[in-house]
């Protein structure tokens, strides 16, 4: 190659690199689901500049080692560029966001080793565990590149490259689910292919004496008579189609280590989107039957007492009948009668699948083992604490998050992240009998899923703060006075507060700090976690007699930001945005509020702009339109007292009916949808679609 065209290779190189850091810098300042994310993203930013170095240095080489240097460093960066997809896609508006967090710790509460994961949603549908461990990809990569780019860039670099941590996977879900966080059970088997390829490493040697011996005992014309070229191929596919087979059916069973019932219902639901049969099919494409892996979880749960603790507690309570009915259910499909005659007898007459079959169905109590090794039960026993799953349940009947659980001596304790789950898995179960129209279970469950979501952030947020500094979320009051009328007229009292809050009436959670957030007439309520920006380019103008075609413009004039805890959120002077309280509440219909700005912020510039009134018997986290009227940017964190309310009883109970129920983030204007007069207003012929 001549030296004009190396210095375009070179030059073509430098520009890949540019593009990739370009990109890099914009996603830097996204808001990302956790560390796992930030770290892939420094990685994969840092390695481009040592590429850079090393471009910049091979022209000290040789000219043909300069254009092997070179097309290597180009192939990198193409992979490079390829992996900023995975980033890109695991962005916090892209992701059910507040469900990664609490995911990661329960994969720490289950597994017995260190794990990373990233988790990235994508529009092919399925599941899947990307089996490449990028620290040791990363780190592979700098060997080979080793000298090139300088001691001090390639230090940098290696820093980087140890955030990732040994056992760096990324894990992809169908980004049609995006919402459906009850089937995200499903994640948890993937994290499960991280360790159950070891068992089948460790059982390779006794898988390929038990086929060599299964084989010699068939017809001579199927295997004897082939050459030993041919034989070894056939031991091969036997056993690739084996560990493929007995790797998914100990996924499975993970999964139900870490979610128990709900990683059951997860699969079963999963298998009647696609086929629950098909035997000779999946075992020929290196997969279990349907039937057969949900008869493995069913078992796991039977044995450790799971299902009959369920249909006991059936006796003692209606909204468990379903549940154990859907138990039963899954029972009569997965026996050993209905396998015998669905499952064994479609591959009788099919050799190697017969032998992978038996082969699976012999080890399979080691495998069983295996896993008992590995793997923490604590989850499962939690879960035998129905009472406590059943209280979660009554929650989301009342439309309020399942995000703790009320004692009546000691302070609310925060749920798992299983027992979350379970309980939503097990209403929906419940109700989906109850409601007679589609429409009806569909408006029903997709607040049931808001809610769930809701929950798992609060219960999580809620463990860290009880954790740090000791902090108890308790009242810490004197008992109130006999004597004490009870006030009807003015705003309500502390003492009046926290009767109502104590009694369930009045609904304020996470109350994380009661002592210090309910004060003598009000209660603080502190920032959430996602806002709601205009776009002030989007429309020349905003004109509300357009409001039939205005929920379809909505996604152009609105940008919606989420962003994690000790993150920051930053109001431009003379801006408004629409922000939300942490807190979700739940007012008695005799009870009203109005949403107050806090004088500290009030000094600052910051207001709480009009539309303050909450009406009796609202449910949903609180929209607050936040603006700037001072002379600088301020920062805004989330999780900081931002508000408080000022409580009164109304005179008589009235139901909330307006549009804004069951609110998990700040809530776009819903302009016409229950204003029909406005069109009286409006000069004719306007309004229309």
């Amino acid at each position: 190659m001549d030296k004009e065209r190396l210095t375009n290779l070179q030059i073509s190189a430098l520009e890949k690199s540019r593009v990739i850091q370009e990109k890099c810098d914009a996603l830097f300042h996204e808001h990302h689901q956790s560390e796992s994310s930030e770290n892939f993203l420094a990685a994969i930013n840092a390695f481009c500049k040592y590429l850079d170095s090393c471009i910049n240095k091979a022209r000290a080489l040789p000219l043909e080692k300069v254009q092997e240097t070179v097309q290597q460093i180009i192939t990198v960066l193409q992979e490079l560029g390829a992996e900023l997809e995975f980033i890109e896609s695991g962005i916090m508006h892209k992701i059910p966001w507040s469900y990664i967090g609490p995911f990661e710790k329960a994969i720490e509460g289950t597994y017995s080793r260190d794990v990373k994961v990233l988790i990235t949603a994508r529009w092919r549908y399925g599941y899947s565990c990307d089996m490449q461990d990028f620290y040791e990809l990363y780190a592979s990569r700098l060997l080979t590149l080793s000298g090139l780019g300088g001691n001090r860039k390639e230090a940098l670099l290696q820093k980087e490259i140890d955030k990732l941590e040994p056992a760096f996977r990324i894990i992809e879900f169908p980004y049609l689910e995006r919402m459906n966080i009850l089937f995200h059970c499903l994640i948890g088997h993937e994290v499960g292919h991280m360790f159950t390829d070891k068992f089948t490493a460790l059982k390779q040697a006794e898988v390929l004496k038990l086929i060599r011996a299964k084989l010699q005992r068939v017809p001579k014309k199927y295997y004897a008579s082939y050459d030993k070229e041919r034989r070894g191929r056939i031991v091969e596919g036997i056993y690739f189609k084996w560990s493929r087979i007995m790797e998914e059916i100990l996924c499975d069973l993970f999964c139900v280590y870490i979610f128990g019932p709900a990683a059951l219902f997860s699969i079963y639901e999963y298998a009647t989107h696609l086929k629950l049969d098909g035997a000779l099919e999946a075992i020929e494409r290196g997969y279990p039957s349907w039937r057969y892996r949900l008869s493995q979880a069913y078992s796991l749960l039977h044995e450790k007492g799971v299902v009959s603790k369920i249909n006991q507690y059936a006796d003692l309570n209606p909204d468990f009948v379903r549940v154990s009915e859907k138990f039963a259910e899954i029972e009569r499909e997965t026996n050993e009668t209905k396998i015998k005659t669905t499952h064994e007898e479609e591959i009788k007459d099919h050799r190697p699948s017969t032998m992978v079959f038996e082969i699976v169905q012999k080890l399979m109590p080691e495998g069983l083992r295996f896993l008992e090794r590995n793997v923490k039960q604590d989850n499962l026993r939690k879960l035998s604490d129905l009472g406590k799953i059943s209280q979660l349940m009554d929650k989301l009947k009342d439309q309020i998050p399942p995000n703790n659980f009320d004692h009546e001596n000691r302070p609310p304790e925060p749920p798992t992240l299983n027992q979350i789950i379970n309980a939503s898995w097990f209403y929906k179960i419940a109700i989906t009998e109850k409601e007679k129209t589609i429409k009806k279970f569909r408006e029903k469950y997709k607040n049931q899923l808001r809610l769930t979501l809701k929950a798992i952030e609060m219960a999580d947020v809620q463990e860290q703060f009880m954790n740090f500094r000791g902090y108890k979320t308790h009242f810490g009051i004197a008992k109130r006075d006999s004597k004490q009328k009870s006030n009807k007229t003015g705003a309500l009292t502390r003492n009046e507060l926290i009767e109502l809050i104590k009694s369930n009436d009045l609904v304020i959670t996470p109350l994380l700090n009661p002592k210090k957030q309910v004060g003598n007439s009000s209660v603080d309520v502190r920032l959430g976690t996602e806002f709601i920006v205009m776009k002030k380019r989007a429309f020349s103008v905003f004109d509300s007699a357009e409001y039939k075609d205005y929920p379809s413009a909505i996604v152009g004039y609105q940008d919606r930001a989420r962003i994690g805890y000790r993150k920051f959120f930053t109001i431009h002077p003379r801006s408004i945005v629409l922000g939300c309280s942490l807190e979700y509440l739940s007012l008695p219909q005799d009870v009203m509020c109005y949403v107050v700005g806090k004088s500290s912020w009030g000094r600052l510039g910051l207001v709480i702009a009009t539309a303050t009134k909450v009406d009796p018997g609202f449910r949903g986290c609180i929209t607050l339109e936040l603006v700037n009227h001072g002379e600088v940017p301020i920062k805004l964190y989330p999780g900081l007292p931002i508000a408080q309310l000022v409580f009164h009883h109304t005179t008589s109970k009235s139901k909330y009916e307006g549009d804004y129920n069951i609110a998990i983030g700040p809530e776009f204007p819903k302009l016409g949808k229950s204003t029909p007069d406005w069109t009286f207003w409006y000069p004719r012929g306007t309004g229309k679609s």
